[in-house]
């Protein structure tokens, strides 16, 4: 037997036909674990997140509650850090309709820019007299944390 013989002897040894190759698969999907699918199946990726959230710092917005009296001066300390996470390094525009949607009223807002602004936590860097004011949050500053500027 030649070397070329050989080779395919071998060759032909190793194949494996269709109905063989067939009756294998079979096999192999009725000693499969049922259980495996039904797992595959029901573990879904969680829906992603629709409703918009709160993200700030623990510190910054304890800062805030220190200084600020009510709901609706706190509601307005955590809009402007919401909309800070989203525009800075532009400032936040505090505008009574943007407010409206957080149940805060004119007169709050007005009380909790002043409080913010005493406090060092908020600079206002546009708006006219008695307009919606454009702030920028100190947080992270130094004066934000305390000490002298």
């Amino acid at each position: 037997m030649t070397k070329e013989e050989e080779d395919e002897a071998f060759l032909a040894s190793i194949r494996l036909d269709p109905e063989a190759h067939a009756q294998a698969l079979a096999r192999k999907d009725a000693t499969a674990d049922p259980l495996a699918k039904v797992v595959k199946a029901t573990k879904q990726q969680r829906p992603r997140e629709v409703e918009p959230f709160l993200l700030a710092g623990v510190k910054s917005f304890a800062r805030g509650v220190k200084v600020l009296d009510g709901a609706k001066e706190l509601a307005t300390w955590a809009f402007i850090l919401h909309r800070w996470r989203i525009v800075q390094p532009e400032p936040v525009a505090v505008t009574n309709t943007a407010l409206a949607e957080w149940h805060v009223d004119r007169r709050a807002k007005r009380r909790a820019i002043r409080k913010l602004t005493s406090a060092g936590l908020l600079e206002v860097v546009g708006g006219r007299t008695g307009g919606n004011p454009r702030v920028v949050p100190l947080v992270g500053t130094v004066a934000a944390q305390g000490g002298e500027p």
